[in-house]
């Protein structure tokens, strides 16, 4: 074994040094360049959004928890079993379920709608007579 080999450290497979050494690769490859650079700095930025984006969900969460389970429009944490409803605590999310499809039927109802002026002609339209 050369000096060589002893000062970069131990040979993996000493019976592949020739083989190695006849492809004259670089000693050393260059570990930071442009492109590494650029992934890096795009991972930060995809990181950066993805922590703001966890803290706008968290936010959300806790004004959901707040307005339905302590009538208070705050973004701090709230605990939903330290509410005041009691029983009725069974109603909040029949009546968010049911507030979700409410508005989906009446934003349907407006798309169908775009265009007549006056309800009373649009449900006379409905029902097949003229009005």
């Amino acid at each position: 074994m050369s000096e060589s080999n002893l000062e970069r450290g131990i040979p993996l497979a000493p019976t592949l040094e020739r083989q190695l050494t006849s492809l004259r690769l670089p000693e050393r490859l260059p570990t930071l360049n442009r492109r590494v650079a650029v992934i890096t700095a795009l991972s930060m930025l995809v990181a950066i959004a993805a922590a703001l984006g966890a803290q706008a969900l968290t936010r959300l969460i806790a004004f959901i928890t707040n307005v339905a389970f302590h009538q208070r429009l705050d973004v701090l944490g709230a605990d939903p079993s330290t509410n005041r409803l009691g029983l009725w605590v069974i109603a909040v999310p029949v009546v968010g379920v049911g507030g979700v499809r409410v508005g989906k039927v009446l934003i349907e109802r407006a798309a169908r709608d775009e265009g007549h002026h006056l309800h009373a002609e649009a449900d006379a339209e409905d029902r097949g007579v003229r009005a």
